[in-house]
């Protein structure tokens, strides 16, 4: 979704304004089920990854899912909406770090280091 979301705030910039809300969509995998992609375990988001790439035509890098999985999606909403507190402009720039961070790198944006 990356490349169509960066060419719509581009064509739009003067008639859009952004407002992120960070949903904490998971608190941990211990009672996470999505029922619809039959995904109850972190190996399980790489194939979901792929198929997103595949579809969207964004670099993903599906392997984070394999090799060092987040454990969580809280630490960096947190982390977002605090850069956000201090500075509007420079949180747009750091969510689009750790999307960069956990998608194209391959890091685990739930560990403090990485954040």
């Amino acid at each position: 979704m990356a490349p169509a979301w960066d060419r719509l705030t581009v064509q739009l910039a003067k008639h859009l304004k952004v407002c992120h809300k960070m949903g904490g969509l998971l608190p941990s995998w211990k009672h996470f089920e999505d029922v619809a992609h039959s995904i109850n375990r972190p190996s399980q988001m790489g194939p979901e990854w792929m198929c997103a790439a595949e579809l969207s035509g964004a670099t993903i890098n599906s392997q984070v899912w394999i090799t060092d999985p987040p454990a969580s999606s809280y630490p960096a909403c947190i982390a977002v909406k605090y850069v956000q507190l201090q500075s509007e402009d420079f949180a747009e720039a750091f969510l689009h770090l750790l999307r960069k961070a956990v998608m194209v790198d391959g890091k685990n944006i739930s560990k403090t280091g990485v954040l």
